[in-house]
């Protein structure tokens, strides 16, 4: 994970376990939002993904 320093890891940890059942209902519409669209977003094994690209509009590498 290029450029990610622990400190910032860590913080993103701690944020995520602290979330609250009220945090997680609160990105609801988001989530709608994207389900409605039939946005896919998979990471994963570059071969494996390029195998399978026929299921996919574009991939992209995530990191160079």
């Amino acid at each position: 994970m290029e450029g990610l320093t622990i400190e910032a890891v860590q913080k993103e940890r701690d944020e995520i376990l602290a979330a609250t059942p009220q945090d997680i209902q609160k990105l609801a519409d988001m989530i709608q939002s994207v389900l409605d669209d039939q946005n896919l977003c998979v990471i994963g094994n570059e071969n494996s993904i390029r195998n399978a690209s026929a299921m996919f509009d574009k991939i992209e590498k995530l990191y160079a």
